[in-house]
């Protein structure tokens, strides 16, 4: 048990120095988006596509990790924008990703 909560600890230590860059990240990842669809970067839809997968992947395995309802948290001051953003970075996919692969020739 005790094995465990060292590899727990561990796992807290990387995510939390992960945290502060998290939003960092999702916003990166937005930026690349927009200049996607507008047409400043193009890619192949493929790609698009596997990285679009990779990237809510990641988001879920980060919330489910840094969140996870086995034992109590201490919520911290950035866990609000890193909650936040990731709503919106599922929300922008949901939304705008199903938009535009309808109405551009992009096939996501």
């Amino acid at each position: 048990m005790n094995l465990l909560k060292k590899i727990q600890d561990q796992i807290d230590d990387i995510l939390e120095y992960a945290g502060h860059y998290y939003f960092y990240s999702i916003f990166l990842m937005h930026i690349i988006y927009v200049f996607v669809f507008i047409g400043i970067i193009s890619m192949n839809s493929l790609f698009l596509k596997t990285f679009n997968i990779l990237i809510q992947t990641f988001v879920c395995v980060f919330l489910m990790f840094r969140f996870h309802p086995f034992r109590s948290h201490k919520l911290r001051e950035y866990d609000a924008k890193i909650i936040f953003s990731s709503a919106g970075f599922l929300l922008f996919n949901m939304i705008f990703v199903e938009f535009f692969s309808v109405y551009t020739p992009i096939n996501i």
